[in-house]
């Protein structure tokens, strides 16, 4: 029991789904993806939806479900059979904003194809006109991000991802490289140089 109050941003669209943005566990970012109540349809807990911002390249939740299956100590996505729950951005805004939460807040539209329990998929669309300001406003924090941090943050991103990729080329070895990685990243403190000097 609290009194904390939380604020998200929700739409719904003509088939009754629910799109909602709100902080979540350490003030990081979630997005929840709710099937309307009059559908009959349940969500598969083996495979995580896809979903698509405008004319961006698609974001498939399966890797953060896997990575949450694999029990390193990430939680970056949780399921039922009605809803998905998933990590947008960690919150923090001296670190950046993520490239899936900058596509949410600027975005058109978003579409979701979701696998369904008894297999094949379905899509449904959201409209984001009108999106930004009300995320903006649920999360507080202001619309404008700053270029330098952004900057630095891409940057920094771009390694993690390189790293990350070199250690899925050899699946036997994969643990142990992520949670070098791992260690790198919470001793670099979003340092570039550091992290470059760790991972070597």
């Amino acid at each position: 029991m609290t009194d904390k109050v939380r604020r998200s941003a929700t739409t719904v669209n003509a088939a009754g789904h629910i799109l909602s943005v709100y902080r979540g566990p350490g003030e990081s970012v979630w997005a929840l993806f709710s099937l309307s109540k009059s559908s009959v349809d349940t969500l598969s807990a083996r495979r995580a939806p896809i979903y698509r911002v405008d004319k961006n390249e698609p974001q498939d939740l399966d890797d953060e479900r896997k990575l949450t299956d694999a029990r390193l100590g990430l939680t970056l996505y949780s399921w039922e059979p009605r809803w998905v729950n998933f990590q947008l951005w960690h919150g923090k805004e001296v670190e950046g904003r993520s490239e899936a939460f900058t596509q949410i807040v600027a975005g058109k539209s978003v579409v979701f194809r979701y696998t369904l329990f008894t297999g094949g998929f379905k899509e449904t669309t959201f409209s984001l006109v009108g999106a930004g300001p009300a995320i903006a406003e649920a999360l507080g924090i202001s619309l404008n991000v700053n270029p330098a941090i952004e900057a630095a943050v891409t940057a920094y991103r771009s390694e993690m991802l390189q790293a990350s990729k070199r250690c899925q080329q050899d699946m036997s070895t994969f643990r142990a490289c992520f949670e070098r990685v791992k260690a790198c990243d919470q001793k670099a403190h979003r340092d570039l140089g550091v992290l470059q000097e760790c991972l070597r």
